[in-house]
């Protein structure tokens, strides 16, 4: 299923319920991620000496959710329209002097002759 049709099909309720459902889910060990913490902890204390202040459980990962910045829309509309005019300026050589970059080819690329 694409964004758009999950978009179109389901509702903002419906979405934050997921999202509270799966970080609860994420976040709950199962047998498995105790399995794999104390294999995980084995063998990173094999090789050190003082594992006093390590436990299994500082290997458990867990999802975060990321806090959103102080940033308004319009600030990261600017910045992803100035990465995108930077990229594009880049691609098409719009406000570069003609041979002033070593790494561009001013020539076009010769045809093989197969092509001929």
């Amino acid at each position: 299923m694409t964004v758009v049709e999950v978009l179109q099909k389901v509702s903002h309720r419906e979405y934050k319920l997921w999202e509270s459902w799966f970080f609860h889910d994420y976040n709950r060990s199962s047998k498995l991620d105790e399995y794999l913490m104390q294999l995980t902890y084995t063998i990173w204390c094999k090789d050190r000496t003082n594992t006093d202040n390590i436990s299994p459980e500082s290997f458990k990962v867990k999802l975060v959710k990321q806090v959103p910045s102080n940033k308004t829309a319009a600030d990261i509309f600017n910045e992803g329209l100035k990465a995108s005019k930077g990229i594009w300026s880049a691609v098409l050589g719009i406000g570069r002097k003609k041979g002033t970059d070593k790494n561009v080819i001013d020539r076009q690329p010769s045809r093989p002759s197969s092509w001929r």
